[in-house]
């Protein structure tokens, strides 16, 4: 069977297979329209320094580092390598959105975020909870827990290196 197919039950009850495992859900209407969940604004990230999203149960500390360390090509699980001078300062938190792109290291060209989910066997109802890092252009930077973007990454020319380290709480994420 494939990932990503939804059978509704009957009533508000449906239930959607995620690669191995199904999920049961249940949509709540109000006046006959599906309730929107609420959208959170963006976070502004504190360089150096650290940024609470307590909602979210993570808290991102950064640093500036001159010189290169040990892990520093690529982002580790809850922490990214970036190139400073490449990144800027005004730097942005926020969700998946439908068209999101980007360029994933070890990538020359861009790839669509939900076909970089999809390749990554990310499940779906993960994916909207899944946290970006962008530039004060809204390019995206990292794709938190996942991977960084090629255009930012740390090459033998970088003489500014921004760490960042996402504390992820167990927390129940559902933006």
């Amino acid at each position: 069977s494939v990932s990503g197919k939804v059978v509704h039950l009957p009533g508000p009850l449906k239930v959607l297979r995620d690669y191995d495992e199904l999920k049961f859900m249940c949509n709540i209407k109000s006046n006959n329209k599906t309730i929107i969940k609420e959208e959170f604004e963006t976070v502004f990230l504190q360089i150096p320094g650290t940024t609470p999203f307590p909602k979210f149960g993570v808290t991102f500390r950064t640093q500036l580092l001159d010189t290169p360390i040990r892990g520093w090509g690529k982002a580790l699980g809850e922490e990214a390598y970036l190139d400073f001078y490449k990144t800027g300062e005004n730097l942005r938190l926020r969700f998946f959105k439908t068209g999101d792109c980007f360029s994933p290291l070890g990538m020359n060209g861009t790839k669509k975020l939900k076909t970089f989910f999809i390749d990554a066997k990310v499940p779906r109802e993960e994916r909207k909870r899944t946290l970006l890092l962008t530039s004060s252009e809204g390019d995206i930077i990292w794709v938190y827990g996942h991977r960084i973007s090629n255009h930012y990454k740390v090459t033998p020319a970088t003489r500014k290196i921004l760490y960042i380290n996402g504390d992820l709480k167990k927390a129940d994420i559902d933006p």
